[in-house]
C-alpha cells in the first residue's frame, strides 16, 4: 500500500487506524520474529535472544490492547449519541429545486399516471454530535429551473414533531414562501436523538389593439427575446417568471406594445392568457396581474371585433375561442345589443355552445410546459374505438402496439394524454373530436391516479 494511502487512512480514522496498525501489523511482526528465533536451528537462538524477541512481541501486543481500549472508550464517550433532526418538504414539481449547506436530502419520486409530470417529496435530515438549540435554524435555498436561487429560507428546529413543509406562492409578498403544514404541539425541552447508524426571432408584427393611430416607427421597440421566451413551451418556469417580472416593470404604454404583438405562433395576448392558467401559482399570478390589473383588454378586443378590418376581426375571434366562456361573454357584452350584425350574433351563439372553445392549461414540468387532454368516448361504438386506437398508435410518443390500443379503447371510456406543444395539443384534440370522441383540456391533478 502506498505511503499516501496510509497517511489518508490514519488522518480519517485516527486512533482506530493506530489500533489496527499495532494489533494487526506490529503484533504480527513481533510474533513472527519471536517464532522465527525459537525455530531457528543453525545456529540456535540463545535464551537471551529469545527473551528479547518475547519482550518485543508482548510489548506490541500489550500496547495494541491498550490502544484499542482507549479508542473504544473515546468513541463511546464522544459518539455514543448522534442527535438527528428530520423532516419533509412535500409535493415538489420536477422543475423546483432545493439545496442546503446544513441539511442532507433524499428524494422520493412519484408519477401519478402515464405521461404525468413527476412529483417528489424531499426528506431532509440534520445530524450533529450535540443537542439542538431551541432557536436553531437550517437554511434552505429554493429555485425554479431557469431562475436564480432565492434568498435562503429558514427551517426552524421544532422538538417533538417531524415537520412537513410545502412551498407556496404568496400573492401578498409576491414570492415563494415555505409553509409549515403540521404546526407543533407545546414545545418540549429535550431534542430528538437517534443512533448514528440510522439506516431564431419572430418578425415583429404590431396591430392596433388599443386603437392608437401612431405608426410603428413612433412606438417603443419590443424586445422579441422576451416574447420568444414566453411563447416557447420548452422555456423553464423560472425563466418565464423572470420575463414576466421584466414586463411588469414597464409602463402601461409600453406593455400595450407587447400585448399587440402577433407572431406566426399566436397573438401575445393569448400567450399571457394561457400563462394566467398555469399550474405554477407564481407564474399564473404574475401573468394574470399583467392582463387583469395593468391593462384593460376586454373593451379593446370588443372594438376589434366590430372593426372593418378583417385581419383585426380574425385576430380578436381567435382570442375569443381560446379563453373561458365567462371572459368571452364579458368581451361580447361591450358590444351594444342593438347592433344587428349577423357575424357578432353567430359569435354569441358559438361561444354559448362552447364546441369551438379550446382553453389550454399549461402544466409545468422539468422540460417546460405540457398540455393535458381528457379524452372520453363510447367503448361500444366500434367506429370510434377503431379511429381513436389508430390515432393514438400513430401520434402518441408513448404509443403501444396497435392491438393493445384496440383492447384498451374497448375496455375503458376515459383517458388522459398530454402534448408538449400548443399546436400538437390543439391538433390531437381536433382529431379526437373528428373520430367521435370528446376532448377537453384539463389541469393536471396529482390527486387523481
Amino acid at each position: 500500500m502506498e505511503p499516501t494511502t496510509w497517511v489518508r487512512l490514519v488522518f480519517q480514522y485516527g486512533s482506530f487506524a493506530f489500533a489496527v496498525l499495532f494489533c494487526i501489523v506490529l503484533t504480527r511482526w513481533g510474533y513472527g520474529i519471536y517464532q522465527k528465533a525459537c525455530s531457528r536451528k543453525d545456529p540456535p537462538a540463545s535464551k537471551q535472544e529469545k527473551n528479547t524477541y518475547r519482550i518485543y512481541f508482548l510489548s506490541t501486543a500489550f500496547f495494541g490492547i491498550i490502544l484499542v481500549v482507549v479508542s473504544t472508550v473515546f468513541w463511546i464517550a464522544k459518539y455514543k449519541t448522534w442527535h438527528v433532526y428530520q423532516g419533509l418538504i412535500k409535493d415538489l414539481d420536477a422543475y423546483k429545486q432545493v439545496t442546503s449547506d446544513d441539511l442532507y436530502f433524499q428524494q422520493d419520486w412519484e408519477r401519478y399516471f402515464e405521461g404525468s409530470p413527476q412529483i417528489r417529496d424531499e426528506h431532509f435530515m440534520a445530524i450533529q454530535d450535540e443537542p439542538f438549540n431551541e432557536d436553531q435554524e437550517f437554511k434552505v435555498k429554493f429555485s425554479k429551473r431557469g431562475e436564480r436561487w432565492d434568498d435562503e429560507l429558514p427551517i426552524k428546529y421544532m422538538p417533538g414533531i417531524i415537520p412537513e413543509y410545502s412551498y407556496k406562492f404568496s400573492p401578498e409578498e409576491e414570492k415563494m414562501t415555505l409553509i409549515l403544514l403540521n404546526p407543533p404541539p407545546i414545545p418540549k425541552s429535550s431534542g430528538q436523538s437517534a443512533s448514528f447508524f440510522v439506516s431564431p426571432a419572430y418578425a415583429l408584427e404590431l396591430t392596433n389593439l388599443a386603437g392608437n393611430k401612431s405608426s410603428i416607427a413612433e412606438r417603443p421597440i419590443v424586445d422579441m427575446y422576451i416574447v420568444e421566451l414566453l411563447q416557447n413551451e420548452r422555456t423553464d418556469v423560472g425563466e418565464k417568471i423572470a420575463a414576466l417580472d421584466k414586463l411588469n416593470k414597464l409602463s402601461n404604454d409600453i406593455l400595450w406594445q407587447y400585448l399587440e404583438v402577433s407572431t406566426p405562433k399566436e397573438p401575445m395576448i393569448i400567450t399571457l392568457l394561457d400563462l394566467s392558467r398555469h399550474t405554477d401559482e407564481e407564474l399564473a399570478y404574475k401573468a394574470g396581474r399583467l392582463i387583469n390589473e395593468r391593462v384593460e383588454i376586454n373593451p379593446s378586443l370588443a372594438e376589434r371585433l366590430m372593426s372593418k378590418n378583417r385581419e383585426a376581426q380574425e385576430g380578436a375571434e381567435k382570442v375569443l375561442f381560446r379563453i373561458e366562456k365567462w371572459r368571452a361573454e364579458e368581451i361580447l357584452s361591450y358590444i351594444p345589443e342593438d347592433i344587428h350584425d349577423q357575424r357578432i350574433n353567430s359569435l354569441r351563439e358559438e361561444i354559448q355552445d362552447g364546441q369551438k372553445t379550446k382553453v389550454l392549461i399549461p402544466t409545468g414540468s422539468s422540460t417546460g410546459d405540457r398540455y393535458f387532454i381528457r379524452l372520453e368516448w363510447d367503448p361500444e361504438n366500434k367506429d370510434v374505438v377503431n379511429c381513436l386506437a389508430e390515432l393514438f398508435y400513430k401520434n402518441l410518443r408513448y404509443n403501444e402496439p396497435l392491438e393493445q390500443e384496440y383492447k384498451r379503447m374497448e375496455s375503458q371510456s376515459e383517458r388522459r394524454i398530454y402534448e408538449e406543444s400548443k399546436e400538437g395539443a390543439l391538433h390531437i384534440a381536433r382529431e379526437i373530436e373528428r373520430c367521435g370522441g370528446k376532448a377537453s383540456f384539463v389541469r393536471f391533478d396529482r390527486r387523481k391516479k
